[in-house]
């Protein structure tokens, strides 16, 4: 099995947690869950989720003398994109959207994420929370940091 192959089906892994839990994002079977990254003003679709692996410090690999398991930490993003036209309407819903998420992979359980060849754990979390005005409607949404540890080879 390559890296690369470990680190994807950990993402999948994530996406398909998330997919799964989706009600608790404010979303529905139709709400789009992808990998990638969208500014504000160009999503079109309420909620959308967006997941970004590696953005930010990339994967920091080390490996031990006389071992050949790499040990991997890297950053993964979900930013959950809501629209409204007030910023009292949801600035709370999303805060709590955003926690879902947090709860989502915290915990003695959750925090493990288990791919198809290949695991990881969530060892830290950040949260924050933002809106912009976009024409007439404002975009509230939350940003969930999650530093993933993984280890391939050996």
């Amino acid at each position: 099995m390559t890296t690369s192959a470990t680190i994807n089906s950990v993402i999948d892994a994530m996406i398909s947690r998330i997919t799964t839990n989706i009600a608790s994002f404010g979303g529905t079977a139709t709400t789009p869950v992808q990998e990638g990254d969208e500014e504000p003003a160009a999503v079109d679709i309420f909620p959308s989720l967006y997941v970004v692996p590696l953005v930010g410090s990339g994967d920091i690999m080390t490996q031990h003398m006389n071992s050949s398991a790499l040990f991997h930490e890297f950053p993964l993003t979900v930013i959950g994109f809501y629209k409204d036209y007030s910023v009292a309407g949801s600035l709370r819903t999303t805060r709590n959207y955003g926690y879902a998420m947090i709860d989502l992979f915290a915990g003695p359980v959750n925090y493990k994420i288990n791919g198809t060849v290949g695991g990881a754990v969530v060892t830290s979390w950040t949260l924050e929370v933002m809106y912009w005005r976009v024409a007439d409607y404002i975009v509230h949404n939350f940003v969930a940091r999650f530093v993933i540890k993984s280890i391939t080879g050996g």
